[in-house]
């Protein structure tokens, strides 16, 4: 065997270790301020697409805001069905980047094992008289390792920046403030740009800012088994 067995599995342990790591687990951003000094009589809003684009009818935004509703609901807020009604209108946004391609590349060494073998040594010997002896050993040379060189692989990637925002104003007449007196803004980086699969870890993250001030932007990272992120998935049929 030329090649260290050892280092090659070595290898695959580690790649197979960042592959199921990054399936098992996503990394959540969030950033969140609000306005200390304003207050609001209540806790009624009605939510709102930001999107001009898209109408609120529309099948992903009524299959988003479940998510996001449900964590309003647990940090006390109640759902209206009009604008007359609410304290609060909540304008959310969501949407996924083009992706960025980059190039990474990675080595390992290659090794080459010497020696290891057995040989015989015939020696002869010829003594005073004139007579020749001939005597054979056999010897064990001892095997050693030694880097020969290095291999080399590069691969490309693909990552995509995955959104929601929500932004919070006061509602005064049936009209909303120009400033709103709380935002949350959510992002979680990854190879992936299905957007239907990573709203519900945006959400679970957002759970503890809601109308909090995270100071700066935090980093959430949460398992497929979160408990949260499972109570958020059963919100929608299968």
């Amino acid at each position: 065997m030329h090649y260290l067995l050892k280092s090659i599995l070595v290898l695959f342990v580690l790649l197979l270790t960042m592959l199921t790591g990054c399936a098992h687990k996503v990394v959540v951003s969030v950033n969140a301020i609000t306005d200390t000094a304003a207050s609001v009589s209540g806790k009624r809003y009605y939510l709102t697409n930001m999107l001009e684009s898209t109408q609120s009818s529309d099948l992903y935004f009524k299959e988003f805001r479940r998510y996001f509703d449900h964590i309003l609901k647990k940090q006390g807020y109640e759902k209206s069905n009009n604008l007359a009604n609410a304290d609060l209108e909540i304008l959310f946004s969501y949407g996924v980047s083009d992706g960025r391609t980059g190039i990474y590349t990675y080595s390992w060494p290659i090794y080459e094992t010497f020696g290891g073998e057995t040989v015989t040594i015939t020696e002869k010997t010829t003594n005073t008289s004139g007579a020749t002896t001939t005597t054979r050993r056999t010897v064990r040379i001892p095997a050693y390792t030694r880097q020969v060189g290095n291999s080399y692989e590069t691969r490309s990637y693909t990552l995509y920046n995955r959104y929601a925002n929500l932004a919070a104003f006061p509602l005064n007449d049936g009209t909303s403030a120009k400033s709103p007196i709380w935002t949350v803004e959510i992002q979680s980086v990854g190879n992936s740009n299905d957007l239907r699969a990573t709203m519900p870890y945006l959400a679970a993250a957002s759970n503890a800012y809601i109308a909090k001030n995270s100071g700066r932007q935090q980093s959430i990272t949460l398992s497929k088994d979160n408990a949260l992120l499972l109570e958020l998935k059963q919100l929608l049929p299968n």
